[in-house]
Protein backbone atom coordinates (compact mmCIF):
# COMPACT_ATOMS: atom_id res chain seq x y z
CA UNK A 1 0.00 0.00 0.00
CA UNK A 2 1.27 3.47 -0.92
CA UNK A 3 2.72 5.35 2.08
CA UNK A 4 0.55 8.40 1.26
CA UNK A 5 -2.59 6.28 1.46
CA UNK A 6 -1.40 4.65 4.69
CA UNK A 7 -0.81 8.08 6.22
CA UNK A 8 -4.42 9.03 5.42
CA UNK A 9 -5.95 5.99 7.14
CA UNK A 10 -6.04 7.49 10.67
CA UNK A 11 -7.72 10.61 9.30
CA UNK A 12 -10.28 8.53 7.42
CA UNK A 13 -11.05 6.54 10.56
CA UNK A 14 -11.60 9.69 12.62
CA UNK A 15 -13.45 11.68 9.96
CA UNK A 16 -15.54 8.94 8.35
CA UNK A 17 -15.60 5.58 10.08
CA UNK A 18 -16.19 6.76 13.67
CA UNK A 19 -19.08 9.15 13.03
CA UNK A 20 -20.73 7.05 10.32
CA UNK A 21 -20.20 3.71 12.09
CA UNK A 22 -21.27 5.20 15.41
CA UNK A 23 -24.39 6.69 13.82
CA UNK A 24 -25.52 3.39 12.30
CA UNK A 25 -24.68 1.44 15.46
CA UNK A 26 -26.74 3.79 17.59
CA UNK A 27 -29.59 3.73 15.06
CA UNK A 28 -29.62 -0.08 15.31
CA UNK A 29 -30.32 0.34 19.01
CA UNK A 30 -33.24 2.67 18.28
CA UNK A 31 -31.47 5.93 19.14
CA UNK A 32 -33.00 9.05 17.55
CA UNK A 33 -31.30 10.44 14.40
CA UNK A 34 -30.14 13.71 15.92
CA UNK A 35 -28.68 12.03 19.04
CA UNK A 36 -26.85 9.50 16.85
CA UNK A 37 -25.46 12.33 14.67
CA UNK A 38 -24.39 14.32 17.73
CA UNK A 39 -22.69 11.29 19.30
CA UNK A 40 -20.68 10.62 16.14
CA UNK A 41 -19.46 14.22 16.03
CA UNK A 42 -18.58 14.22 19.72
CA UNK A 43 -16.56 10.99 19.42
CA UNK A 44 -14.65 12.28 16.40
CA UNK A 45 -14.00 15.58 18.17
CA UNK A 46 -12.67 13.80 21.26
CA UNK A 47 -10.36 11.66 19.13
CA UNK A 48 -9.01 14.80 17.44
CA UNK A 49 -8.45 16.51 20.81
CA UNK A 50 -6.67 13.40 22.10
CA UNK A 51 -4.41 13.46 19.02
CA UNK A 52 -3.55 17.11 19.60
CA UNK A 53 -2.78 16.47 23.27
CA UNK A 54 -0.73 13.35 22.47
CA UNK A 55 1.36 15.03 19.76
CA UNK A 56 1.56 18.34 21.67
CA UNK A 57 1.18 20.02 18.33
CA UNK A 58 -1.78 22.03 17.09
CA UNK A 59 -2.48 21.09 13.49
CA UNK A 60 -4.46 23.60 11.44
CA UNK A 61 -6.53 20.88 9.78
CA UNK A 62 -7.42 19.33 13.16
CA UNK A 63 -8.47 22.74 14.51
CA UNK A 64 -10.59 23.35 11.40
CA UNK A 65 -12.25 19.93 11.77
CA UNK A 66 -12.86 20.55 15.48
CA UNK A 67 -14.47 23.86 14.61
CA UNK A 68 -16.65 22.15 12.02
CA UNK A 69 -17.68 19.42 14.52
CA UNK A 70 -18.46 22.10 17.13
CA UNK A 71 -20.45 24.15 14.62
CA UNK A 72 -22.41 21.05 13.55
CA UNK A 73 -23.08 20.01 17.13
CA UNK A 74 -24.15 23.52 18.14
CA UNK A 75 -26.51 23.92 15.19
CA UNK A 76 -27.89 20.42 15.77
CA UNK A 77 -28.56 21.22 19.44
CA UNK A 78 -30.05 24.64 18.68
CA UNK A 79 -32.18 23.68 15.69
CA UNK A 80 -32.67 19.93 16.05
CA UNK A 81 -32.29 19.77 12.24
CA UNK A 82 -30.48 16.54 11.34
CA UNK A 83 -30.39 17.47 7.67
CA UNK A 84 -28.60 20.74 8.32
CA UNK A 85 -26.07 18.89 10.50
CA UNK A 86 -25.19 16.76 7.46
CA UNK A 87 -25.46 19.60 4.92
CA UNK A 88 -23.01 21.78 6.89
CA UNK A 89 -20.20 19.45 5.77
CA UNK A 90 -20.64 20.85 2.27
CA UNK A 91 -19.24 24.13 3.67
CA UNK A 92 -15.75 22.61 3.35
CA UNK A 93 -16.26 22.00 -0.37
CA UNK A 94 -17.84 25.43 -0.81
CA UNK A 95 -14.98 27.29 0.88
CA UNK A 96 -12.28 25.27 -0.88
CA UNK A 97 -14.02 25.68 -4.24
CA UNK A 98 -14.19 29.45 -3.79
CA UNK A 99 -10.54 29.56 -2.70
CA UNK A 100 -9.47 27.61 -5.80
CA UNK A 101 -11.45 29.87 -8.12
CA UNK A 102 -10.42 33.07 -6.33
CA UNK A 103 -6.76 32.08 -6.55
CA UNK A 104 -7.01 32.21 -10.34
CA UNK A 105 -6.99 35.99 -9.95
CA UNK A 106 -3.55 35.84 -8.32
CA UNK A 107 -0.09 35.14 -9.73
CA UNK A 108 0.06 31.76 -7.95
CA UNK A 109 -3.09 29.63 -8.22
CA UNK A 110 -3.91 27.55 -5.14
CA UNK A 111 -3.06 24.28 -6.87
CA UNK A 112 0.49 25.52 -7.43
CA UNK A 113 0.81 26.29 -3.72
CA UNK A 114 -0.58 22.86 -2.78
CA UNK A 115 1.82 20.90 -5.01
CA UNK A 116 4.91 22.86 -3.94
CA UNK A 117 6.14 20.11 -1.58
CA UNK A 118 5.14 17.06 -3.59
CA UNK A 119 6.00 18.35 -7.08
CA UNK A 120 8.63 21.11 -6.79
CA UNK A 121 9.47 20.73 -10.49
CA UNK A 122 6.00 22.02 -11.37
CA UNK A 123 6.58 25.14 -9.28
CA UNK A 124 10.01 25.69 -10.87
CA UNK A 125 8.66 25.33 -14.40
CA UNK A 126 5.47 27.35 -13.83
CA UNK A 127 6.96 30.71 -14.82
CA UNK A 128 8.81 29.44 -17.90
CA UNK A 129 6.46 26.86 -19.38
CA UNK A 130 3.15 27.84 -20.98
CA UNK A 131 2.07 24.17 -20.89
CA UNK A 132 2.68 23.96 -17.13
CA UNK A 133 0.86 27.25 -16.56
CA UNK A 134 -2.07 26.06 -18.66
CA UNK A 135 -2.21 22.76 -16.78
CA UNK A 136 -2.04 24.38 -13.33
CA UNK A 137 -4.64 27.00 -14.19
CA UNK A 138 -6.98 24.45 -15.80
CA UNK A 139 -6.63 22.10 -12.81
CA UNK A 140 -7.28 24.97 -10.39
CA UNK A 141 -10.42 25.90 -12.32
CA UNK A 142 -11.48 22.24 -12.49
CA UNK A 143 -11.04 21.71 -8.74
CA UNK A 144 -12.83 24.95 -7.90
CA UNK A 145 -15.82 24.14 -10.11
CA UNK A 146 -15.85 20.49 -9.02
CA UNK A 147 -15.85 21.33 -5.32
CA UNK A 148 -18.63 23.89 -5.78
CA UNK A 149 -20.67 21.28 -7.67
CA UNK A 150 -20.01 18.80 -4.84
CA UNK A 151 -21.21 21.30 -2.25
CA UNK A 152 -24.39 22.13 -4.17
CA UNK A 153 -25.23 18.53 -5.02
CA UNK A 154 -24.72 17.37 -1.44
CA UNK A 155 -27.08 20.04 -0.08
CA UNK A 156 -29.76 19.10 -2.63
CA UNK A 157 -29.39 15.38 -1.85
CA UNK A 158 -29.41 15.92 1.93
CA UNK A 159 -32.83 17.54 1.67
CA UNK A 160 -34.15 15.09 -0.97
CA UNK A 161 -33.04 11.73 0.48
CA UNK A 162 -33.53 10.13 3.91
CA UNK A 163 -31.06 11.12 6.65
CA UNK A 164 -30.00 7.47 7.07
CA UNK A 165 -28.91 7.42 3.41
CA UNK A 166 -27.08 10.75 3.44
CA UNK A 167 -25.06 10.06 6.58
CA UNK A 168 -22.91 7.82 4.39
CA UNK A 169 -23.96 9.27 1.02
CA UNK A 170 -22.63 12.76 1.68
CA UNK A 171 -19.01 11.78 2.38
CA UNK A 172 -19.08 9.11 -0.34
CA UNK A 173 -20.17 11.72 -2.88
CA UNK A 174 -17.21 13.88 -1.92
CA UNK A 175 -14.82 10.93 -2.22
CA UNK A 176 -16.26 10.20 -5.67
CA UNK A 177 -15.97 13.84 -6.78
CA UNK A 178 -12.35 14.06 -5.55
CA UNK A 179 -11.49 10.79 -7.33
CA UNK A 180 -12.94 12.13 -10.59
CA UNK A 181 -11.07 15.42 -10.17
CA UNK A 182 -7.79 13.55 -9.62
CA UNK A 183 -8.32 11.38 -12.72
CA UNK A 184 -9.26 14.34 -14.94
CA UNK A 185 -6.35 16.43 -13.61
CA UNK A 186 -3.86 13.64 -14.32
CA UNK A 187 -5.36 13.00 -17.76
CA UNK A 188 -5.15 16.68 -18.70
CA UNK A 189 -1.62 17.02 -17.35
CA UNK A 190 -0.46 13.95 -19.31
CA UNK A 191 -2.15 15.26 -22.43
CA UNK A 192 -0.31 18.59 -22.10
CA UNK A 193 3.04 16.78 -21.78
CA UNK A 194 2.47 14.59 -24.86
Amino acid sequence: MDSRIRSLLPTLVVDLVLPIGGYYLLRQFGVDEWIALAAGGVVSGLVLVAGIVRSRRVDGTAVFMLGLFAFGLLTLLLTGDERFAIAKDSLISLVLGLLFLGSLLTARPLLLVLVAKTAPAVVERYEDSPAVRRTVRFATLLWGAGLLADAALRVVLVYALPVDVMVVGSPLLTVLVVAVLIVVTRWYGKRQRD
